[in-house]
């Protein structure tokens, strides 16, 4: 190694004293869709606990996997246990001629500084947009680390706000603008929790619905909240992510939810529901959007047995289910 001991405490300092002026426990924030994984000169590093922190930073939880990341750490510098976990990229300042790469959850570690310049790396992530509530197929706008939520072309400018767009001509060019500049041009409100991006002009509050920690993906119509501060979800995608079969019954307009021996059937635009042989009532009455029976997330937990936690994450609301049947 070409650093000094002296040199590399320094920095350790500086890292532990950063460390703790951010304590917000990253073990409080890690979602299970968010584990990363470490490689090394292209080898998967086995054994180890990595994942994604709320801020993009890909962290390992003990000193010993930071250890099995980088060998040579273990002989240069002693490392202080943290709660919070360590962010991996943060050691290379350790380590002569490494650099690196991230691709989403993915760290790939060079030994070789020829292979990438760190300093010319931005991390990139390929982002979801959901205009209005509804998920909008995108190919071509991306989250990055260095400089916010960009598009490339025009394409997705089209896609993301065709009303506004339907007389103007945007010519063929693979040019990056910022999407937020678009969102200000056409009057959207646009907030994003990591690389899922919401924009709104109907006043609407984004909400992102979790499942044990884990973010379900909505395909198309996703949660809302309407007056007076009800959280609406479509019932078949919830139902599904707990192991439950959904069937749509259009003669008697109503949905059928089985699990095991629990059955469970709603009428749309009637407040009434049928649960396991008797009948109660929800304080709304479900109904269709954009073809998805929507309900309000109380109903899901008083029915499914989940209890309910709620936050906020950029001007996201941010709802999380746990322990059902």
């Amino acid at each position: 190694m070409k650093k000094t001991r002296l040199l590399a405490c320094m920095l350790l300092v500086v890292m532990l004293v950063s460390s703790i002026a951010t304590t917000a426990s990253a073990a409080s924030i890690h979602l299970v869709e968010d584990d990363a994984k470490i490689y090394v000169d292209d080898k998967l590093v086995k054994n180890v606990d990595a994942y994604v922190d709320k801020d993009g930073n890909i962290r390992v939880y003990t000193v010993d996997d930071l250890y099995e990341v980088f060998p040579e750490l273990e002989e240069e510098v002693f490392v202080l246990p943290s709660s919070d976990g360590y962010v991996v990229v943060d050691y290379l300042e350790f380590m002569d001629g490494y650099s690196f790469s991230l691709r989403g959850n993915k760290l790939y570690i060079y030994t070789d500084e020829d292979v990438i310049n760190i300093s010319d790396i931005v991390e990139e992530k390929p982002c979801k947009v959901y205009v209005n509530g509804l998920y909008v197929a995108t190919a071509d706008v991306y989250i990055s680390q260095n400089e916010g939520i960009y598009v490339v072309g025009f394409n997705d400018i089209y896609k993301m706000f065709p009303k506004e767009t339907k007389n103007m001509y945007l010519p063929f060019t693979d040019e990056t603008t910022y999407l937020k500049d678009w969102a200000d041009r056409f009057g959207y409100k646009i907030t994003n929790v990591r690389e899922k991006v919401f924009l709104n002009n109907n006043g609407r509050t984004p909400v992102e619905v979790r499942m044990e920690g884990t973010r379900i993906d909505f395909p198309d119509q996703q949660p809302i909240i309407v007056p007076p501060g009800r959280t609406m979800i479509p019932v078949a995608s919830v139902a599904k992510v707990t192991g439950c079969e959904v069937t749509w019954d259009g003669e008697h307009n109503r949905v059928i939810v089985t699990k095991g021996n629990n059955k469970l059937i709603l009428w749309i635009g009637n407040e009434s529901y049928w649960f396991n042989g008797h009948y109660y009532k929800m304080d709304v009455k479900p109904y269709v959007l954009n073809g998805r029976t929507m309900v309000p997330i109380r109903f899901i937990s008083e029915v499914f047995g989940y209890h309910i936690s709620t936050s906020w994450e950029n001007d996201v609301f941010i709802v999380n289910l746990s322990s059902g049947w």
